[in-house]
């Protein structure tokens, strides 16, 4: 610019011209750190100091080795060292106030022009420092290759300026864009690492002259070992954190796991939840032979208009734990209760050939429980069996509060069994009869008119037969 104003030749190596090129860096730097970006805390921010500051000692070795060194030993007043030393400085501070912003993860908003405007910014940082190194080395010729990188880096700023007008949005960066900047961000300190260390070994492999551009060198190396070491510490006691936090929440997701699986085995049988577990699909199984049944306590009706609610639900608590655990123990599989009426099921999920003497023994273990629990209590209750065998349809139904239910014949007819007994007995259709064989001693009732069925012959189980298993 002096030039084509005509302004007479300075005897100074250093002109007013200087200053607005100088001025240029902390004004990009101020601009960059004005932008957007993620929120740091607590250990982020300490790891994003020690990224930073390895990325700029690694840059600074190879500015001081290739271009400040030799400038401050070509001679001059200070302030012409000043002045040449200003230069490459002003480089340092452009490079941090880039990969402070790429550390920070740029806002996606502003990360579309934000690309066109840091190329421009390495392209220009690039330029810059080959030209003072060319300078250094009298080889810089003007309209070569350095004069080109700058004027690519103008136009690149002006893309950037033209990217801008677009509505920014997350969307209007390309994901695979998008996550080449977050490993850009997170690979530039070793990046620096790999620069500085490499420097290293090139002079080493040079002449130790031991001056001052190698003690520097070393200086500085010793400086960017100490915070890769103390980045390194960082990350390793924040991972340490991390290890034992994660441990900790696996623990409390192990015992969430263990309380959900147990609900689940409460509402339905371990075949069938793991199967739910595993599928979406509707669960329905046939089943040509079990035997069901259901059991409902005489006596309890008149006893909740004697006692308050909370004693009755006491009462049928006790009862139906006792009732539970003799299906465990007898092999059935506990289907739901309504009110004072128990259903059960023997041989599914898990199929048994001995179903129906399964159904019979616990039948006779619940009389004996309740007649236990009434003479303990005082309580005038007793028990009402009925059992039938034959095929039934088993399955979950519902999407929300599901329950494992069973359908057919047999089930109603195994209810109708139950409404039409006795107080203190089971009865029992032919076809349980007849499966329970000579290890259990049943008498005869007769035929019994049961609604939708007719009359049916019909039995009233006793006892199991000694001797029998």
């Amino acid at each position: 610019m002096e030039s084509v104003l005509g302004l007479p030749a300075s005897d100074y190596p250093y002109t007013p011209a200087d200053l607005f090129y100088l001025a240029f860096f902390p004004l990009v730097v101020l601009g960059l750190t004005r932008l957007p970006a993620a929120a740091l805390s607590g250990h982020d921010r300490l790891k994003f100091w020690l990224d930073l500051l390895i990325v700029l000692t690694a840059a600074w070795m190879v500015v001081w080795y290739l271009v400040i060194s030799p400038s401050a030993t070509g001679g001059g007043d200070w302030l012409e060292q000043i002045i040449l030393a200003a230069y490459p400085v002003g480089d340092l501070v452009a490079i941090g106030g880039i990969v402070a912003l790429l550390l920070r993860r740029p806002d996606p908003a502003v990360r579309a022009a934000l690309l066109w405007f840091l190329a421009g910014l390495a392209v220009f940082v690039a330029a810059d420092l080959i030209y003072a190194y060319q300078q250094l080395a009298g080889t810089y010729a003007s309209g070569g290759l350095v004069d080109i990188g700058w004027v690519a880096a103008y136009v690149l700023f002006a893309l950037a300026a033209l990217r801008q007008r677009a509505p920014a949005s997350a969307a209007a960066l390309p994901a695979r864009v998008a996550t080449w900047v977050d490993r850009l961000s997170l690979a530039l300190p070793f990046l620096a690492i790999a620069l500085g260390y490499g420097l290293l070994l090139a002079v080493a492999g040079g002449q130790w002259q031991g001056d001052m551009r190698l003690q520097v060198e070393l200086l500085t190396g010793g400086l960017l070992t100490a915070l890769v070491i103390g980045r390194q510490t960082v990350t390793l006691r924040e991972n340490l954190r991390l290890n034992a936090e994660l441990k900790r929440q696996y623990e409390l997701l192990q015992i969430e796991q263990e309380k959900s699986e147990r609900l689940l085995l409460n509402i339905l049988p371990g075949p069938i939840a793991d199967r739910l577990k595993h599928t979406a699909d509707t669960i329905a199984d046939s089943f040509p032979q079990v035997t069901v049944l259901f059991a409902d306590l005489v006596g309890f009706t008149p006893l909740s208009e004697a006692y308050s609610p909370e004693q009755m639900v006491l009462v049928l608590n006790q009862l139906f734990s006792k009732f539970d655990a003799l299906a465990e123990q007898h092999g059935l599989e506990k289907i739901k209760t309504i009110g004072d009426a128990y259903m059960a099921v023997a041989g599914l999920p898990t199929p048994n050939p001995r179903h129906a003497q399964s159904a019979a023994d616990m039948a006779l273990a619940m009389h004996a429980a309740v007649k236990r629990f009434a003479d303990k209590t005082g309580l005038p209750l007793q028990v009402r069996i009925g059992l039938n065998t034959g095929p039934v349809v088993a399955g979950v139904i519902g999407q929300k509060k599901f329950i494992y239910d069973l359908w057919g014949d047999t089930v109603n007819t195994a209810s109708r069994m139950e409404s039409h007994s006795l107080a203190g007995r089971t009865q029992v259709t032919a076809s349980t009869y007849a499966a329970l064989g000579d290890g259990y001693e049943c008498e005869p009732r007769g035929e019994v008119n049961i609604k939708g069925k007719g009359p049916m012959p019909t039995y009233f189980l006793v006892r199991r037969r000694d001797g029998n298993s």
